[in-house]
């Protein structure tokens, strides 16, 4: 049988006889094992000598499941499910289990008592969500509602009694406990970055309290139950795997149940904090957000209102600073006072964050977003975002004459992003909420929400169509990488770096061209770019990369984001550095700060650089991965004479197993390649499958006398034709 003849006369070129004698098939034991058979030849034509050596090396889909570089040299040959296989996957499998953090039981023993702990994650199955964002009828349904959701998601919510945890008593007059909620992946540990959501502090204002609920609801069953799978599903488990998002369902519960704005007392709970109040703390529901905050290092919070349409922060005491004033760079409107001194970033955050609720209820702009005077007009010492903003004295030495520090201690969990959301009316009817699809008020409390989370940490995701982590690719094949930054506002320059190096964060050999174009800007270049409605258009960089020596290669994408921020307004008044951690965070490389809270060591240390997670791959010089099993072979280059062009080498193989089990009958998935994968021209004179036989003419179109020859005989692909 003769195919793919050279066209040429041996006797035209000269010819090299390889004689491959003997069944090469070593056994395979653990991975490195190199046994070598080596069958020298003894023919010899215009001074050439050729000897083969066969030894263990790996099939392609070995390659594929072990992800290992190895010089292979002589004969190669693997089975495609061999125990090698089964091996290395056994191996990676392992790897991957024992590098998994299942933090799941690992809580601190001085919440186990305030906590309700469910160690095993249940069959999701909603109980309130019947096609309508209802109202509960009092604060227990509330909190019971909340707790059916602990049942059925038991590794992603607890509900806890707060008083408890801090040692505080209830709540007076009818003996309320004061229950916190905490939403995230348990089994990833508590030392994520933090958001805090308060509802209700005035009894009479349900739209947040409501809101907050159906939000919790919608997450988990977004997230994990197959009756809602959404387009969001993987982003809504990365929020759940990196963020704790804490919910207090009100901050009033018996104004909650009567209808007050005021507790059982009469007292407005958002005048009893400390920052321009000479009696802070009266309320227990006070002192039990005091401890809480101290014990955390929230990074944003949002105290969720309504009775005005509208989001407000600092400062809201008209008494102070009412020269202290800045020109927003967004929208250009002037505030001639009580400007905090992240005015930018507060600015600009919220005013993206109004275009993305929506319009449900009424525009949200710059003449209903800005500091509290400029928004309600009306002046409030003692509210709770003004505290969140200045508590923490040692960070904030301006805010000492405002801070009764000396005699109450300071405030470390302060330095928190705190804003008002208000919403109108106060309490709506079920009518106004919506449902899932229907984006009412229920929409817009989940979309202020799913902001906020998101912004609390800048971070960079791969997208769709990103070259697979783990995968074995052949050489020349162009790798895509497609990125979006998140967690920021603005992209101030991003790029993909990568190396042999499993570090390339630290240990780059290469990178892309750097995104720059937003450099010093407060907006541009994020995921939510064009946030409206819902809706974000958003960033997607893209990048194609082609590497032409096989290896393994790790890429990063890498971010630096918000770096105008930095810079404060005012620094005569209020120094030079910013108030809030989660802007020292990310543009100062020494920050850092620790606290041994509640939940364990919580630690923040500043980066300016963020990074995606580290994609492996490894690039092979396979022909085409549609071949399972090659052979190599070497051409000893101090066995030519000269250099050779256009060579016709004989290929000799006699009793071989692999030819006689994984090649086609009729040798037609035989296929020679030189070093770079170029396809040689082959004749095959003689070949017998069941006796593993084979005699082959191949064109070699250089033969080196200064270094050795390698080819490649590639089989084993049962669907070619010849």
């Amino acid at each position: 049988m003769k195919k793919n003849r050279i066209g040429k006369t041996a006797a035209a070129f000269g010819i090299v006889f390889i004689f491959i004698v003997g069944a090469f098939a070593p056994a395979v034991g653990s991975v490195g094992k190199n046994e070598e058979y080596v069958a020298s030849s003894s023919a010899v034509r215009t001074g050439v000598e050729v000897s083969l050596k066969d030894s263990v090396g790996m099939s392609y889909d070995t390659l594929v499941n072990s992800y290992l570089q190895i010089a292979i040299v002589g004969v190669v040959s693997v089975a495609f499910n061999s125990p090698l296989l089964n091996q290395v996957r056994e191996f990676f499998t392992g790897q991957e289990t024992s590098n998994d953090i299942g933090a799941g039981d690992d809580r601190v023993n001085s919440i186990d008592a305030a906590l309700t702990i469910n160690d095993n994650i249940g069959t999701p199955v909603p109980t309130f969500y019947t096609g309508w964002y209802n109202k509960p009828s009092s604060y227990a349904q509330l909190i019971s509602w909340y707790q059916t959701l602990e049942t059925e998601y038991p590794n992603y919510i607890q509900v806890f009694k707060a008083n408890e945890l801090y040692g505080l008593g209830t709540i007076p007059d009818q003996n309320y406990d004061m229950y916190y909620v905490r939403i995230t992946n348990e089994s990833l540990g508590f030392q994520k970055p933090e958001v805090l959501f308060v509802a209700n502090m005035h009894g009479n204002e349900y739209v947040g309290a409501v809101g907050a609920f159906w939000f919790a609801d919608w997450l988990l069953r977004h997230a994990f139950d197959p009756a809602y799978n959404c387009s969001e599903r993987d982003w809504l488990r990365w929020l759940l795997d990196n963020r704790e998002i804490y919910i207090i369902p009100s901050q009033n519960p018996d104004g909650f149940d009567d209808n007050r704005r005021e507790n059982a007392y009469g007292l407005d709970l958002n005048r009893d904090f400390d920052h321009s109040r000479p009696n802070p703390w009266v309320a227990v529901n006070s002192q039990i957000l005091r401890r809480f905050i101290d014990n955390h290092t929230i990074r944003i919070a949002v105290d969720l209102h309504t009775g005005y349409r509208g989001i407000l922060y600092s400062w809201s005491n008209q008494n102070y600073r009412t020269t202290i004033g800045a020109v927003s760079p967004i929208s250009g409107r002037s505030y001639p006072g009580q400007c905090p001194p992240d005015f930018y970033f507060l600015d600009a955050a919220l005013l993206r964050e109004g275009d993305y609720v929506g319009d449900y209820g009424g525009n949200l702009y710059s003449s209903n977003i800005g500091p509290w005077p400029y928004t309600l007009g009306y002046d409030a010492d003692g509210t709770e975002v003004d505290w969140w903003n200045g508590g923490d004295i040692i960070s904030c030495p301006a805010e000492d004459p405002y801070v009764n520090d000396e005699i109450y201690g300071n405030y470390p969990g302060c330095g928190i992003m705190g804003t008002v959301f208000e919403w109108s009316p106060s309490n709506p009817s079920n009518s106004e909420y919506g449902n899932d699809t229907i984006n009412r008020l229920g929409a817009e409390v989940r979309r202020c929400m799913l902001n906020q989370i998101d912004l609390a940490q800048p971070y960079l995701r791969w997208l769709g169509g990103t070259t697979t982590d783990n995968i074995l690719v052949p050489l020349g094949s162009p790798l895509a990488f497609n990125w979006q930054v998140n967690g920021s506002l603005v992209v101030d320059h991003t790029l993909v770096q990568w190396g042999q190096n499993p570090d390339p964060i630290n240990y780059p050999e290469y990178n892309t061209t750097d995104y720059d174009e937003h450099a010093g800007e407060y907006y541009g270049g994020t995921g939510w770019e064009g946030a409206d409605n819902g809706q974000t258009g958003g960033v997607v960089y893209s990048e194609n990369i082609v590497i032409d020596t096989p290896g393994d290669y790790f890429f990063v994408a890498k971010a630096k984001v918000d770096q105008v921020y930095k810079n404060v307004i005012h620094p005569e008044e209020y120094g030079t550095t910013s108030y809030l951690r989660l802007i020292k965070e990310r543009t100062n490389d020494s920050f850092y700060e620790s606290r041994q809270g509640t939940d364990g060591l919580q630690v923040i240390d500043g980066q300016t650089w963020w990074y995606s997670p580290v994609i492996h791959v490894h690039v092979s010089d396979w022909w085409n991965t549609s071949w399972q099993y090659r052979k190599t072979i070497t051409i000893d280059h101090t066995k030519v004479a000269s250099n050779l062009t256009n060579f016709s080498v004989m290929i000799l193989l006699e009793n071989d197993t692999d030819l006689a089990t994984k090649t086609q009958n009729d040798g037609d998935d035989i296929v020679f390649t030189d070093q770079n994968r170029h396809k040689l021209n082959h004749e095959i004179e003689l070949y017998t499958n069941a006796a593993g036989h084979l005699v082959a003419w191949v064109n070699v179109t250089t033969l080196s006398s200064t270094k050795d020859t390698i080819l490649y005989m590639y089989y084993g692909n049962p669907s070619c034709g010849n």
